[in-house]
């Protein structure tokens, strides 16, 4: 209970610091300019670390007040897949006059403990904050935090941490689903040893919107759906995923894709596609970061 209220008490005291901050110089800049503070747009993909976590984000809007984000992670020693997502009606804001987002994520962990078919544990609810640039860096230190409601399902998790997200520069290119053409591995996913293959098909070179998404494990697993681009007018490489998994269960997510690079530390060696979708209730979820295998 302690350790509880010692975290919370902390966020709310980051919280606090960082307004402050960013209202005082908001102040100077509206005293000087007679403007409000300039919006920040954070829809794109971006990659970085909530924690000992490295993600993916995709974060979509529809009004460029309420940003809905996804991010496909892996924790750093066990390389277990998870995803953090918000919640229903739930959305990433800026606080008026500064450059502060903040919001809810749910993380979306595998129960390992029963039938291997892609089923969760009970949701667990954290809160982050953190100062954003458009098209440059979402989070980082010293003001930027994430606080979980109760302790991490994974013992490599602190409850209590910073994250930092850089834009992908990658998704300055016009979408194309014959980009993501071909076959995509996610090795040790569920359990050590099992392999989820991922085969996106468009017979129609002409078609660039859309196209076929199948896989199977070597658990008897399978998914079958389509992958559409998710924006129409904007150069965000970001796909919309619709799966039913064992032919019963609908899972409806993102998935995005990045190329080899070194950026912030983060070094990817591979043409990489990062993929999420949950059902309603997210009581299934599926996510990975596959590699591009032909």
């Amino acid at each position: 209970m302690t350790r509880v209220t010692k975290n919370k008490g902390l966020f709310a005291l980051l919280l606090m610091s960082m307004l402050l901050t960013a209202g005082c110089t908001s102040s100077s800049s509206n005293t000087a300019n007679n403007e409000p503070y300039e919006k920040q747009d954070i829809s794109g993909v971006w990659w970085g670390f909530i924690g000992n976590v490295f993600a993916v984000g995709m974060l979509t809007t529809d009004d460029n007040e309420h940003f809905y984000g996804r991010f496909i992670g892996q924790y750093h020693n066990s390389l277990a897949f998870t995803q953090f997502i918000n919640p229903d009606g739930s959305y990433l804001t800026q606080t008026p006059d500064s450059a502060v987002f903040q919001g809810v994520l749910e993380e979306c962990t595998w129960n390992t403990s029963g039938p291997y078919n892609y089923s969760t544990m009970p949701l667990q609810t954290l809160s982050i904050l953190g100062s954003a640039s458009t098209k440059r860096v979402f989070g980082g230190p010293p003001f930027c935090g994430y606080n979980y409601t109760a302790q991490p399902y994974n013992s490599e998790q602190l409850k209590f941490s910073t994250f930092v997200f850089y834009y992908n520069t990658t998704y300055d290119q016009v979408p194309n689903v014959n980009n993501l053409s071909g076959q995509w591995e996610i090795k040790d996913i569920l359990k050590k040893g099992n392999t989820l293959v991922l085969t996106i098909i468009n017979p129609n070179t002409a078609d660039t919107k859309g196209a076929d998404i199948s896989g199977h494990d070597n658990l008897n697993n399978t998914f079958n759906g389509t992958i559409e681009i998710h924006y129409s007018d904007t150069p965000h490489n970001i796909y919309d995923v619709n799966l039913k998994l064992n032919n019963s269960i609908d899972l409806t997510g993102l998935a995005a894709y990045v190329l080899e690079a070194h950026t912030g530390g983060i070094f990817v060696s591979k043409k990489t596609l990062a993929i999420g979708a949950t059902n309603t209730d997210k009581s299934y979820s599926l996510s990975g970061l596959a590699e591009f295998i032909k």
